[in-house]
């Protein structure tokens, strides 16, 4: 069922501010699985050709990632194993996506759409498997030559889909990646996740007509993939 939102107002409700309800929202008609959105990926990087590794890339450090820097709907367990076994050490899905603007698939889910592969990513995959994490999508979250996130989506192992549909897919990823970042966190240890703030009072605005850009776009998309579910079908 689609929603309808009031976008007269210059005030930004709690459902547009950055947040994993945001998320969901924007994702709610489409057949993903888990998304994760990781911010300041490149500060965590070291780029230092002493800490390159041929075939897995570069080192990534300090792991444990503050709230405002990570929303995931990941399941809890996996969290834990990911973090606690210091995975980001060598995740090339995060790896490759500090070294490029464009998106690209991972795992069984490549077709026509750039793709990776590496004995690296077999390793990761044979252990993210156990949660039914096999395959997905990967969309830096880049302005000029800064990269301020990485937001994958992934899908359950059977699902199937066509090039054309990624890209959309890709497309909306990257318009959402951009919106979230239009904010500053919380000056002040009194304001909570609700409270962000745009940049700018004239930015407030825009932000709602993007709002606005990204429920057609998702409601679009949405609709795509049922009428390819029929055509499968009939």
């Amino acid at each position: 069922m689609e929603k309808n939102f009031d976008l007269t107002s210059t005030d930004l409700p709690l459902d547009k501010v950055p947040s994993n309800n945001l998320i969901q929202n924007i994702l709610q008609s489409i057949p993903y699985q888990y998304y994760t959105f990781y911010l300041n990926v490149e500060k965590d990087v070291l780029y230092d050709h002493g800490n390159y590794e041929y075939g897995i890339g570069l080192t990534i450090f300090d792991q444990k990632m503050a709230d405002e820097e990570l929303f995931t709907n990941y399941p809890a367990e996996w969290a834990k194993e990911y973090f606690n076994k210091e995975m980001m050490n060598s995740d090339p899905i995060l790896l490759h996506g500090c070294h490029t603007l464009l998106p690209y698939a991972w795992g069984t889910c490549r077709g026509q759409f750039p793709s990776i592969n590496s004995p690296s990513l077999l390793k990761l995959l044979n252990k993210s498997s156990h949660y039914g994490i096999e395959n997905g999508i990967s969309v830096p979250i880049g302005i000029g030559t800064k990269i301020y996130g990485i937001f994958t989506l992934t899908f359950e192992p059977s699902f199937l889909i066509n090039t054309a549909l990624l890209y959309q897919l890709a497309s909306l990823i990257q318009n959402l990646g951009v919106y979230m970042i239009s904010y500053r966190a919380p000056t002040s240890p009194k304001l909570l996740e609700g409270d962000l703030k745009p940049i700018e009072s004239r930015q407030k605005i825009l932000l709602n007509k993007t709002f606005n850009a990204l429920i057609y776009q998702s409601q679009y998309i949405a609709k795509e993939f049922e009428n390819r579910q029929k055509i499968l079908s009939s």
